[in-house]
């Protein structure tokens, strides 16, 4: 399955979409921080930044839907993002820079997106997926 359409069947939860876009950063963010372990290979590290971009290729459809009800300046910083995250890629893909830039951009729309306290199972949830790693 691809990881578009793990995104689109974790939309289909009864997670609101800031849940689902926050525990699905947190996955791919713990897979960024262990792709930047010198002893991980070369194809860990690619499948990592590729995943991250098909996040970020995602979330970008989604800020240029008319219907999305984010602010407008809102929505423009973070396709922005999604454009730099596109870019900033490219580069690392061929080891060039390390990945701490991808990782605190990720690191930091989480802190955003961080999911309330009264909703418990949730956060159970995201534990399990790795989010204690970037947190």
């Amino acid at each position: 399955m691809s990881n578009y359409n793990a995104y689109q069947k974790s939309a289909n939860s009864i997670e609101n979409p800031r849940e689902i876009e926050y525990r699905l950063l947190g996955q791919v963010t713990s897979a960024l921080i262990e792709a930047e372990n010198p002893a991980t290979e070369q194809q860990t590290r690619i499948d990592a930044l590729l995943w991250n971009r098909s996040v970020w290729s995602a979330f970008r459809v989604d800020l240029m839907d008319p219907s999305n009800r984010l602010p407008t300046e809102l929505r423009a910083s973070l396709v922005s993002l999604s454009i730099f995250v596109e870019k900033e890629t490219v580069v690392a893909i061929d080891g060039s820079i390390d990945l701490s830039a991808l990782i605190e951009i990720n690191k930091s729309i989480m802190d955003g997106l961080r999911p309330s306290a009264n909703y418990q199972s949730t956060s159970d949830d995201a534990q399990s997926q790795g989010v204690n790693q970037i947190g």
